[in-house]
């Protein structure tokens, strides 16, 4: 009986070394949602609210020019998109970046209302299969979801 103990002692011993020897795996590199499927998905979840998008609208805020990638045709709301360039030219001109899962909401030169995604938050990655860290889906839903909530907003307080 010692020896079938030996046996198996040491065959469990000598296998343990393979398993621990994998070495950790990499993050998966993350990127924002493109800003044309951005702004797609905006357009979407805009006509689904009954609200008629309209794209490129210009606005400015404390001197600074602001692309809203989707604004509400004949209204004073839309959505910016902003990409780490686009927040660098904005400057001191939009709302602090909050810390958290916050939306911000800015308003431009004639009471334009606009919220502010930044598309860091809006991040996703290449993998497929397990490996995913946050896939192209959850992504696109957040970015639906934010939007909708906006809209919901400038609904209830009647924006116009």
């Amino acid at each position: 009986m010692r020896v079938l103990h030996s046996i198996v002692t040491f065959a469990v011993v000598a296998a343990a070394p393979a398993c621990a020897a994998d070495p950790p795996r990499t993050p998966h590199a993350m990127h924002p949602i493109p800003e044309g499927r951005a702004r797609a998905l905006i357009a979407r979840t805009f006509q689904d609210a009954g609200a008629p998008p309209e794209a490129d609208r210009w606005v400015t805020v404390r001197g600074r020019r602001v692309r809203l990638e989707v604004a509400a045709a004949g209204r004073s709301y839309g959505v910016a998109y902003l990409t780490a360039e686009d927040w660098v030219q904005a400057g001191d001109a939009l709302p602090p970046r909050p810390r958290g899962d916050a939306l911000v909401l800015a308003v431009a030169d004639g009471g334009v209302r606009f919220l502010c995604l930044y598309a860091d938050d809006y991040a996703e990655d290449d993998a497929t299969g397990e490996d995913h860290r946050a896939t192209t889906i959850a992504a696109d839903r957040r970015l639906e979801r934010d939007v909708r909530d906006f809209l919901h907003r400038a609904e209830a307080q009647k924006w116009p």
